[in-house]
């Protein structure tokens, strides 16, 4: 049935990404089973046999890893083993188990995980792994991975903490729904971070998202907000507003007003000076049908500024919020005179950028609409050229972890010259230097290893930092060519983990929490040791 299942070439409109081999097609089926030897039991064959499969296919920079789960049937008791090619260059691929033994025909699983390493030479890459008898030389079934590996120009993180898109509630945005547009954004060789069960390798939504900490945030050029429903922290406020200040650039997408923390998203928008306000009002097509109502979606065709709507006709509108926009922000999109989109450059000023839509639709589930698609794919290019730095050489870095309580570090630094779209070469810069910097003190310059200098890969996996520190240290690339230089930095915190509180349960006074006018409630942290001295902490409840 497997083999013989006829493809689905794609997905509807208003259908859900799919998995599985396709539908049943009995007589091709058919034609499988007449193929083979007389013996039909003496087959083996995995599946899928092609990969990566969508939507986990997100695999083309240094980094980027995914495991795949796969299913081998055998027709007879057999011993067959898992034959990896070696020294696949760039690239890790790993089994649970190598041997798969059947004491009758039947049905094992195997896990596969496919890592792309960070000294990875851009480039195709082809590989072919045999499922074979252990006792014999036949090949039984063949899975074919195909990986188009390229270097990173630009970093993108989809914040999924703060919009609950990192699991399936029905009260928010998935990010698998954004999958689409995120393989688009892979494609113009923007690297995208992104957290979700079930998507993420290993990924537990309880413990393993975090909140947008200083080093987070260095690690990337655009923060995505998708439809905020928990509040921003006043450190996260704190630490956004530095981003921003420093270059970083936000797109914020959103929804109905009654689904996000508006007075909360409306406070980080004055703080960072964006004279864009959300209103308390949507803008939507409904129909009342007795008790319920029916929303229609709606074209976006009153536009307004050349830069992100040059070639775009039209963009899709399901349902969202309106804007107050007023300074030096500006409309560039609106529904009835109702401002439904909102840009802010400052640039000038060597801030970020900031982009703004009161809907997300057109880049969730209904990115690929048919009589929007190419709309939607200008207008997100267009969007990312504006919120991007334009440069004649981009800069990425990549230093593994956000926080670490062990010393060494694996730094991996990727230049690449934006005109001809070519690495950049140790013979084709003048000077490049890399340090460490903590509490705006230099501590010492980084040597790097050059091996891979001509794919425009630096790296060094050996530095230590020097002792554990409250403050995050900063490593600073400068990078000289002719008289111009072009810089980036990212921060990683080096804690000691014998200092470092954990919270390992909450105790309250009542077993339940209400609103009524003069009730509180006590929260009492316990702490994995009673010696800690004063600790600030904010607490989100989400009901």
């Amino acid at each position: 049935l497997l083999e013989g299942a006829r493809k689905i070439s794609s997905q509807a409109e208003d259908d859900t990404l799919k998995s599985g081999a396709g539908i049943i097609n009995v007589s091709a089926s058919l034609n499988y089973l007449n193929s083979l030897s007389v013996d039909y039991n003496d087959t083996a064959k995995v599946f899928p046999d092609i990969l990566p499969v969508k939507p986990y296919d997100l695999l083309h920079f240094p980094g980027d890893h995914q495991k795949f789960n796969l299913t081998v049937i055998s027709g007879k008791s057999n011993i067959y083993d898992i034959e990896v090619p070696n020294n696949i260059q760039g690239v890790s691929i790993k089994f649970n188990n190598l041997t798969l033994s059947f004491s009758d025909s039947g049905i094992e699983f195997r896990e596969l995980e496919i890592k792309i390493m960070e000294n990875a030479i851009p480039g195709p890459r082809d590989i072919q792994i045999n499922l074979t008898e252990t006792l014999g030389e036949e090949i039984y079934d063949v899975i074919n991975i195909t990986l188009d590996i390229r270097l990173p120009e630009h970093r993108v993180l989809m914040e999924s903490f703060h919009g609950l898109n990192d699991w399936f509630p029905a009260i928010s945005f998935y990010q698998m729904g954004f999958y689409d547009a995120m393989s688009d954004i892979s494609d113009l060789n923007i690297s995208i971070d992104y957290g979700m069960e079930y998507w993420t390798p290993e990924y537990n939504r309880d413990t393993d998202n975090s909140i947008l900490t200083e080093e987070r945030l260095s690690r990337y050029d655009i923060v995505i907000l998708q439809a905020p429903i928990l509040p921003y922290s006043p450190l996260e406020i704190r630490n956004m507003k530095n981003y921003f200040e420093n270059g970083g650039s936000f797109l914020f997408l959103g929804t109905r007003y009654q689904d996000m923390v508006v007075e909360n998203i409306n406070h980080l928008f004055s703080q960072l000076g964006l004279d864009t306000q959300i209103n308390e009002e949507n803008i939507m097509n409904e129909n009342w049908l007795g008790i319920g109502a029916r929303i229609s979606s709606q074209s976006v065709s009153e536009l307004n500024n050349s830069e992100i709507f040059q070639n775009v006709s039209k963009f899709l509108w399901s349902y969202g919020n309106s804007f107050t926009i007023s300074g030096n922000a500006t409309s560039i999109a609106t529904i009835e005179n109702k401002s439904i989109a909102s840009i802010y450059d400052g640039s000038l000023q060597e801030k970020g950028r900031f982009l703004a839509f009161g809907d997300l639709h057109w880049i969730f589930d209904d990115f690929r609409a048919s009589t929007y698609s190419q709309d939607h794919f200008t207008l997100l290019k267009n969007s990312l050229d504006f919120l991007l730095p334009n440069d004649d050489v981009s800069i990425e870095m990549d230093l593994g972890l956000e926080q670490t309580s062990n010393s060494q570090i694996n730094i991996s630094i990727y230049l690449k010259d934006q005109t001809s779209e070519s690495p950049i070469t140790s013979s084709d810069y003048d000077n490049l230097e890399v340090i460490i910097i903590n509490n705006d003190t230099i501590i010492q310059k980084i040597n790097l290893n050059l091996t891979s200098s001509i794919n425009g890969i630096y790296f060094n996996n050996t530095y230590n930092l020097p002792s554990p520190s409250y403050i995050p240290y900063s490593v600073l690339v400068n990078l000289s060519i002719g008289s111009k230089t072009y810089n980036k930095s990212a921060k990683i915190l080096y804690f000691d983990a014998l200092k470092m509180p954990k919270i390992n349960g909450l105790i309250t006074d009542t077993t339940s929490i209400t609103r009524a006018p003069g009730e509180s409630v006590t929260l009492t942290a316990q702490l994995d040791n009673s010696t800690y001295g004063n600790i600030d902490g904010f607490l989100t409840i989400y009901s």
